[in-house]
């Protein structure tokens, strides 16, 4: 049986296709992949208020929303630098 997580073993391939787009996406899973464990921490503290969950929530989204903009911009650049390889010619790319 193979113990090597899914994901990593498609982000491991698809970054052979796409380098930078993935070394974002690879960085991105870690984040996401210790926030989790942070929250999973966090679970077992049943003293939060629900003020203090709600906080919590509105800081989350908040953070969601400043990403995807980042996401945003940092796709917005690659496209760009494809179409400048693609408009190369065939000789400046060999």
């Amino acid at each position: 049986m193979n113990d090597k997580d899914p994901i990593a073993s498609s982000a491991e391939a698809a970054a052979k296709s796409h380098p930078p787009l993935m070394q974002v996406a690879t960085q991105d899973l870690a984040v996401l992949k210790r926030k989790d464990n942070d929250m999973s921490n966090q679970e077992g503290a049943s003293d939060m208020t629900k003020e203090q969950m709600l906080s919590k929530i509105n800081q989350l989204s908040d953070e969601i929303d400043a990403n995807e903009e980042e996401n945003r911009t940092m796709q917005e650049q690659i496209n760009q630098l494809y179409a400048r390889i693609d408009s190369m010619p065939d000789a400046a790319t060999e």
